[in-house]
């Protein structure tokens, strides 16, 4: 069966089953990303004997394909921003395949397609969006989850996809799914039961907690106007600061881009970390050094007001 989808507004067929992304509703044009499975044998041909090793997971293919090889999930070989072939292993559950084509796979995908990938969590209202990103654990999905009772409306969690500024001088966010992924001290400081929330894999203490459809646009591509980045502190108050240099506000952002450590980022895809400078040059930067999410969230919305 093939799944009609979308992700940052392209037209997605997949095959594996993808329940948190939205179903696709625009014209009858050909795909944009196909996602298939594909026989080991298959995945292995594009993978070797020639293949570049990056790291313990990831590695180019003579063809320039990206393989990422997940232990006991499987194998995901992307290619030219077009076409994701997973070959799962037999322990591979459903939840882990999710898990890896929502993250990682599709991260190589809007990198071979010259977007930047970042983990972050980007809220969008009526005059721009704004990209929280932090360490996991820190927080980011559980203050995006408070600013979403107010005017906020989610725009992407996990996985934010980021347009790099063009002719237009600014950068684009773009929508990816309605869910936010919240880790087990997330929900305890929300007083959310994570025991009524779906768990997408069962080794790893987080949780999906899916928002109204009518505060999710699959289709929005918004400004984005400022980028905080959380830090976990023992402190009685939270506080902000802004970064106003830019090679300074690089080296901060850069720690958040997807597969940052990966030796194909400087050689072959150096275009990411280039949109990286551009982005970092042309966006309002600002750290919050945070006690709890409750101030956080409070001091992101005076600082939005």
């Amino acid at each position: 069966m093939i799944n009609d989808l979308t992700f940052c507004g392209w037209r997605v067929h997949s095959e594996l089953s993808l329940p948190e992304l939205c179903k696709w509703t625009g014209d009858v044009r050909e795909p944009d990303v196909t996602i298939s499975y594909a026989d080991s044998r298959v995945c292995c041909e594009r993978s070797s004997p020639d293949a570049q090793p990056l790291s313990l997971l990831t590695h180019v293919c003579p063809d320039g394909a990206w393989c990422l090889n997940v232990p006991t999930v499987g194998k995901f070989i992307v290619r030219r921003g077009k076409e994701i072939l997973i070959s799962p292993t037999r322990f591979a559950s459903a939840g882990d395949l999710r898990l890896f084509a929502l993250g990682p796979a599709l991260a190589i995908c809007c990198a071979q397609r010259r977007l930047l990938p970042i983990r972050a969590t980007t809220m969008v209202r009526r005059d721009g969006a704004v990209a929280i990103c932090g360490e996991p654990g820190v927080g980011k999905s559980a203050v995006s989850l408070l600013l979403s009772l107010s005017e906020y409306k989610l725009l992407s969690d996990g996985l934010s996809v980021l347009v790099p500024p063009a002719e237009s001088r600014c950068t684009k966010a773009l929508a990816t799914h309605p869910f936010f992924f919240l880790w087990r001290a997330a929900t305890d400081a929300l007083g959310i039961v994570s025991t009524e929330l779906a768990q997408p894999r069962q080794c790893l203490e987080k949780f999906v907690c899916a928002i109204n459809s009518d505060r999710f646009d699959p289709y929005l591509s918004t400004e984005l106007g400022h980028i905080v980045i959380l830090v976990r502190r023992s402190a009685m108050s939270t506080s902000m600061a802004s970064l106003v240099d830019a090679e300074e506000v690089f080296r901060r952002l850069q720690r958040f881009v997807y597969f940052q450590h990966s030796h194909h980022w400087s050689i072959n895809t150096s275009n990411v970390f280039l949109s990286l400078k551009d982005v970092a040059a042309t966006t309002r930067v600002h750290t919050i050094a945070m006690e709890n999410e409750r101030d956080a969230a409070k001091v992101i919305e005076d600082l939005l007001a």
